[in-house]
């Protein structure tokens, strides 16, 4: 009769039979100056991970059982395991290491493989990922009781991370494109019998340097010619010494480049000076490196310009019973937040949306604004907060229990400097009371 691990199941409450039938306790090790509880277990071999995770869970809270309790650690060792188990379980030691560090979750989308033994991981050319936490990985397998080394490969027949960044990236742009491509975009031609064609170059895919751009002429019959969409950021003119210049930044909404045109006739400048920013502007000409600026340009040879500012944003809210947005982060919420509370209020009016909350990381800084942004507007502000919850009870900061108010207690303050932060490895050198 397996008593111990029936005894440390009731006291864990985990009511579970596969337990019973495959584990048993092959020591503890407690540890009076840490509080520490070392659980050392056999199993016959590895059980389906849904319950193997379940006792692992339970077993982690006796701390919160038992007062005298600190720290649990455990080791777990198979009379046998297979190629299959080591799979399963890895997946299920990801999991575990995710939320300590989500740095670790791209390792969920790469291939994995068992050979002679070991864990080989497929990564894509620039993961880091997989390399920073081989280590922490192997460590983890081994405490649950596959004591195996992990080997990193690179897949050269997957793309590059940067590349599959891009690749993202591009699919969102061209999603927003195909949405501002709702209402057909007018353009007028600069010159009639030079339209600019409509075979559009991504400008990120442009060349990038000096040696790119050279390299690109040298394949290309010692040509850089280019045509491009976008919508203007910034425009000004500059007068030279014999003639008058346009420089223009333009953006496709995922890269921008500076756009160049010399202006010689009236026309030209009439043109330039009807193009104003958030204009949509279709640019036909070459690349050059400009040397003083250290970046490769466009030096445009024919242009095109929307009647008037291409709207950002087409997307309307067609829901017949409109949501309330209940989780919202504004610039308030430092590194989380993009927009002012004044910008998400003037959406949800635009969609018809009733009213809206503001919810930003343990600040009220939005507050003000926000009163001021739905005042004599027919919407309702629901004014929120999200806060971080700490579970007082899972910390431990006195042992014994006792109903008596800190106000009434009689206590003594040490003030302790020790030689590091460690209860283990570090010692107490000066005390005072």
């Amino acid at each position: 009769m397996n008593e111990p691990m029936q005894n440390l199941l009731k006291l864990i409450d985990c009511d579970d039979s596969v337990i019973l039938d495959y584990a048993q306790i092959d020591n503890i090790v407690v540890d009076d100056v840490t509080n520490l509880w070392h659980f050392s277990f056999i199993f016959e071999k590895p059980i389906p991970v849904i319950n193997y995770r379940y006792f692992i869970d339970h077993l982690k809270k006796i701390p919160l059982i038992k007062e005298s309790v600190r720290t649990v650690t455990y080791q777990v060792k198979y009379d046998v395991s297979t190629d299959t188990d080591l799979v399963e379980y890895y997946d299920y030691v990801i999991d575990i290491l995710i939320e300590e560090d989500k740095r670790i979750m791209p390792l969920k989308e790469y291939p994995t493989d068992v050979q002679n033994g070991k864990i080989k991981v497929l990564v894509p050319y620039g993961a880091r990922s997989a390399g920073m936490f081989r280590k922490e990985i192997e460590s983890e397998l081994f405490m649950n009781g596959f004591p195996v080394s992990v080997e990193i490969e690179v897949d050269e027949s997957s793309k590059t991370i940067q590349e599959q960044i891009e690749k993202t990236n591009r699919k969102f742009v061209q999603s927003n494109q195909a949405v501002l491509n709702l209402k057909e975009i007018k353009y007028q031609q600069l010159y009639d019998d030079k339209p600019v064609d409509n075979d559009f170059y991504p400008i990120a895919e442009l060349p990038f340097s000096e040696e790119d751009l050279e390299l690109y002429k040298a394949k290309n019959g010692n040509k850089a010619n280019f045509n491009l969409r976008g919508t203007v950021v910034s425009i000004e003119t500059r007068e030279l010494r014999n003639s008058t210049q346009a420089n223009i930044i333009l953006t496709d909404g995922f890269d921008s480049i500076t756009v160049k045109k010399r202006l010689s006739s009236m026309e030209e400048k009439g043109f330039i000076e009807n193009v104003k920013e958030g204009y949509g502007l279709l640019v036909g000409g070459y690349a050059q490196f400009d040397s003083y600026y250290g970046e490769v340009t466009i030096t445009a040879i024919s242009l095109a310009k929307s009647s008037g500012v291409v709207q950002k944003d087409l997307r309307e809210d067609d829901a017949p019973e409109k949501r309330v947005e209940l989780h919202l982060h504004t610039k308030m919420s430092s590194l989380d937040g993009v927009n002012t509370i004044s910008e998400y209020v003037e959406r949800a009016l635009a969609w018809g949306h009733r009213a809206i909350a503001v919810t930003d990381h343990g600040s009220c800084q939005s507050y003000p604004d926000f009163n001021h942004a739905v005042h004599g507007k027919n919407i309702k502000p629901i004014y929120g907060l999200e806060l971080v919850f700490v579970n007082d009870e899972s910390i431990m900061i006195a042992k014994g229990n006792s109903q008596q108010l800190l106000s009434d207690a009689t206590y003594v303050v040490f003030d302790i400097e020790t030689t590091g932060l460690s209860v283990v490895y570090d010692t107490l050198i000066e005390i005072a009371g």
